[in-house]
């Protein structure tokens, strides 16, 4: 009986030892993230500035810093208006092209052109109230920053606007902190 048991818990044993083996093999193991196609953003939490390199699937990582892309400025005042539909009950922003003020890093007025107007237009298709709005335009490729207003949290997102197909897509959200400055990667496609 003494040996039949040793049999059984050696049997038991190897099946857990097996068992085991086979888990730990078809775990997952932690993906490296991949930042080779990324942006770097330069913020200021308004107690300092804090520089970042985010790839194009939307994760985030600290860098020490960067020379940001030289780059134009538009600073969006007084465009939208926000009002809750009363049948969806959803907020809902409009453009209003009467008050909207439009400058750029000098505080000069600028007149928009059709990619400028679509950006604007694109903007209102969210559905908080919106504070103000940032475009950097490097090159050809522009960047779109909407501070929406929501109670104590202060979301800054961060967008880049796809001329291809007329489209704001989402890159990252800062929690009180403004987009001041960006670093285009020579790799970088916006794929997501």
């Amino acid at each position: 009986m003494k040996k039949g048991i040793k049999i059984i818990l050696i049997i038991v044993v190897i099946a857990l030892a097996i068992t085991f083996a086979i888990i730990t093999s078809l775990k997952e193991k932690p993906k490296k993230e991949n930042y080779t196609n990324s942006i770097y953003v330069l913020t200021d939490s308004g107690h300092g500035y804090n520089y970042y390199q985010i790839n194009n699937e939307g994760k985030i990582r600290t860098v020490i810093n960067f020379e940001p892309n030289p780059s134009d400025k538009y600073y969006l005042k007084n465009c939208f208006t926000s009002h809750v539909d009363v049948d969806s009950g959803k907020i809902l922003n409009e453009y209003k092209a009467d008050t909207c003020i439009v400058t750029d890093s000098n505080n000069n007025s600028i007149n928009l052109d059709d990619t400028l107007k679509d950006i604007i237009n694109k903007s209102t298709n969210y559905y908080n109230p919106i504070n103000d709005v940032l475009i950097i335009k490097i090159n050809e490729s522009y960047y779109v920053t909407i501070n929406f207003i929501i109670d104590q949290y202060t979301p800054y997102k961060l967008y880049y606007y796809d001329k291809n197909r007329l489209k704001l897509r989402h890159i990252y959200t800062f929690d009180k902190e403004s987009v001041v400055a960006i670093k285009e990667n020579d790799k970088f496609i916006f794929e997501k």
